[in-house]
């Protein structure tokens, strides 16, 4: 069994939630649907959360005791790369805390939308191509 199984499967659910809420990213759906907008958010935000805590609490202090230097240097390299992009996601949840504020300004909670997404995208496949299988070697070595 893989030990990254489960952060695999957050990912997924991450991305799901991710695509549900883009198919929202449009003014005139914004205008009449923020509710449910910001409850997607909301979600995605809890599940972002804990798959964080996961990788901040199990995940990489194993990883920061490797024997194997690559994987010391790609967990620290990682960690301090995290720490940008949950700062950037904090930011962008709070900036949103009703439905009001989101019906009320589409067009920049889009945008936001969009530009934190292809981020989360860049290291949610960076963390599956390069990251997680780092991981599962160590654990068969």
């Amino acid at each position: 069994m893989s030990i990254t199984r489960d952060y695999r499967r957050q990912h997924e659910k991450i991305l799901e939630l991710m695509a549900e809420l883009s198919a929202y990213l449009t003014e005139e759906r914004l205008k009449g649907e923020a509710h449910e907008a910001k409850s997607i958010l909301s979600r995605l935000a809890g599940a972002l959360k804990v798959h964080l805590a996961m990788e901040d609490n199990s995940l990489y202090p194993r990883l920061l005791e490797s024997k194997d230097e690559q994987v010391r240097d790609t967990a620290r390299r990682f960690i301090e790369e995290i720490g940008g992009i949950a700062s950037a996601f904090n930011d962008y949840v709070n900036r949103w805390p009703k439905p009001l504020s989101i019906e009320n300004n589409p067009v920049e909670f889009i945008n936001e939308s969009i530009e934190f997404f292809k981020k989360l995208k860049d290291r949610i496949h960076r963390e599956d191509d390069i990251l997680y299988p780092l991981v599962d070697r160590t654990q068969t070595s």
